[in-house]
């Protein structure tokens, strides 16, 4: 359901932008936190991120920036580094599964 709705507004987003427009994505999916017992950690988190990164990519032509299992400075870092990819009238989308 998700992926759905990500490649729909995708879609509905490439139909209003400029052809010369950059298309980039940041994923972050975790599953491990060191400060949870392991009974509260996730398990799918990493596969869902992995999908979301593969259809960007895949299907609908973004460059994706993907982390997994990252920590707090390695998530700062990505979102850095994504914030001075995007330049105005690019498409760009973030987030994280957690």
């Amino acid at each position: 359901m998700l992926r759905c709705l990500i490649v729909l507004l995708c879609l509905i987003a490439s139909q209003i932008t400029p052809a010369y427009a950059k298309r980039v994505a940041l994923v972050i999916g975790n599953n491990s936190y060191p400060n949870l017992p392991d009974f509260r950690q996730l398990q799918k988190a990493v596969n869902d991120a992995r999908s979301m990164r593969d259809t960007l990519r895949d299907d609908l032509g973004f460059v994706v920036s993907f982390e997994e299992n990252a920590d707090f400075r390695t998530m700062n870092n990505g979102f850095k580094n994504f914030e001075a990819e995007v330049e105005p009238g690019d498409v760009g989308i973030g987030g994280g599964h957690r």
